[in-house]
């Protein structure tokens, strides 16, 4: 990643942070650095290439926007390194040239001070009263209950037990205990641990037979009092459940009425959510250019709902974006099968349908031309300045390389009223060493490059892109190399009917008929 600082210009004293490779400068809407057309008349006007060795800069169109680095104009085809620091001037906006960290600045070095001690004896302080608190939860009794105060508190309730012994035999004539219960026993003292031994022992002789007359006393009825009232159950129960109330000594709850026009609860269906997820997920996949997985999941949807209208509607139009035309027609034809005819979508099927004849039908008149020689073309429109450029590959992608060129007017100076179609091929060689169309994932032909892309100098602008996705095999993360290697490429300008100029790369390939390259998983 590096940094220009725009030092003229609309956008003067901005900084921006450029992390691509490959960035380009111009006023085109595709360029990484966009700038005016009044400070930059060329849609390209120059490239900065990153390299093992740092960036360099390679000016693209010099006769329409001059490219300089510190005041020195770089020729066509020169690739000048740049340094921190320096200028680069593209037209009219000057830019300055500078790394994330400049070159020969100190780095702070990591060192020992005060915050260090002090979260040192911070932390000593902390294991020292954790320590501390272990110690003191091993016996914790001996430290908060004294024995006299626990002897004082025994000889308390003892007096107390016996003056209301005294004072029932004088009033009754009976003598009760003192309830015992009232004695505070704290964890860890001499009465707990009798307490404990009487309870594992049981119930003591002297407190028994009291016990036992309280629970008569609770459970018999009162002399004169009536019988509890049976209690009323409702008359739609179960016997067996009917049973068991009858024998229970509880009254049954009383249950409130059911509540009634509570809203309706919507049915989950699991298969739709997940046809509408894969559906999600495919154009997802084909906006990322991983056309294998988004025709993968497309395939999975038609076998879980063959009826299902939205996914064979966007496999149709992702064939035919992919150059596919007759897959395309002929799955837009089953379509007509599955809507009927008052569907609001049937005039859209028709529509494309029509669409896709013509376009089978304009490749099938250009497939007849073959063994064109440039030189006796009209050249009304012409193809000027296709560049190659190979891309880096990563993880998910093989190969990959860009081609850009530009379309100018020929023949009297200007660009022909009638449509303009270009058609883009790129060629692999088999391991046999035929030389064959290419099944990478490649741009749709033809390109249909408008009138209103033109710049101020008149040219049209064109790009097309050949990339092999990484293969790998089933079950593992191994790439799988590909057997085919890139050949080469052809262009062929068409004004209308007219074939107006063609290129190739190497030239031989013109020999060749116009092929539409088919896209596919790889080469």
């Amino acid at each position: 990643m590096y940094r220009l600082l725009f030092q003229s210009g609309k956008n003067k004293g901005r900084r921006l942070l450029v992390r691509q490779a490959s960035a380009s400068l111009g006023s085109a809407r595709s360029c990484t650095v966009r700038l005016r057309e009044t400070e930059c008349p060329a849609a390209q006007a120059c490239r900065l290439e990153k390299g093992p060795g740092g960036v360099a800069a390679s000016p693209l169109e010099p006769d329409v926007c001059p490219v300089s680095l510190n005041g020195r104009a770089l020729a066509p085809g020169e690739s000048a390194p740049i340094r921190h620091g320096d200028v680069l001037a593209v037209g009219g906006v000057q830019l300055e040239y500078q790394d994330i960290i400049p070159p020969g600045a100190p780095r702070l070095q990591p060192g020992g001070g005060v915050a260090q001690f002090f979260s040192g004896v911070a932390l000593l302080l902390i294991v020292a009263t954790e320590l501390a608190l272990l110690a003191f939860t091993v016996n914790w009794p001996r430290y908060i209950i004294e024995e006299n105060v626990e002897k004082l508190d025994i000889a308390y309730a003892e007096r107390m037990r016996r003056a209301n012994g005294e004072t029932e035999g004088e009033e009754g004539g009976k003598e009760k205990k003192a309830d015992t219960a009232s004695i505070i026993v704290m964890p860890g003292s001499s009465l707990a641990e009798s307490k404990a031994k009487t309870e594992a022992e049981g119930t003591t002789p002297s407190t028994a037979p009291e016990a036992a007359g309280d629970a008569e006393a609770a459970t018999a009825p009162a002399a004169g009092s009536p019988p509890p009232a049976a209690s009323v159950l409702p008359t739609d129960l179960p016997d067996a459940l009917r049973e068991a109330l009858e024998g229970a000594d509880f009254t049954p709850a009383e249950l409130g009425d059911m509540e009634e026009g509570l809203p309706e609860v919507a049915v989950f269906d699991p298969i739709k959510e997940n046809i509408e997820s894969l559906l999600t997920e495919a154009k997802a996949a084909a906006q990322f250019s991983d056309y294998p997985r988004a025709f993968m999941l497309l395939n999975q949807i038609h076998q879980m709902a063959p009826g299902n209208l939205p996914a064979h509607m966007y496999h149709a139009r992702l064939l035919e974006a992919r150059g596919d035309l007759e897959a395309a027609f002929r799955r837009w034809h089953q379509l007509l099968g599955l809507v009927g005819k008052d569907a609001p979508e049937r005039a859209e099927i028709m529509q494309a349908g029509r669409r896709l004849q013509q376009r089978l039908r304009m490749q099938r008149e250009v497939s007849g031309h073959a063994g064109v020689d440039p030189d006796t073309l009209p050249r009304q429109v012409r193809i000027e300045d296709p560049t190659m450029q190979k891309m880096p590959a990563d993880s998910e992608i093989a190969e990959m390389r860009i081609l850009r060129g530009k379309l100018e007017s020929g023949v009297g100076g200007t660009l022909p009223d009638a449509p303009l179609r270009l058609y883009v091929t790129f060629y692999d060689q088999e391991p046999g060493g035929r030389i064959v169309p290419t099944r990478a994932l490649v741009s749709p032909s033809p390109l249909m490059p408008a009138a209103s892309a033109a710049n101020s100098s008149g040219a049209i602008p064109f790009e097309a892109t050949y990339i092999v996705p990484a293969v790998r095999r089933e079950g593992t993360q191994e790439r799988m190399p590909h057997t085919s290697i890139y050949h080469g490429y052809t262009l062929h300008l068409f004004a209308g009917d007219t074939l107006q100029d063609a290129f190739a790369r190497p030239q031989r390939l013109l020999e060749l008929p116009i092929h539409v390259a088919a896209p596919g998983g790889g080469a």
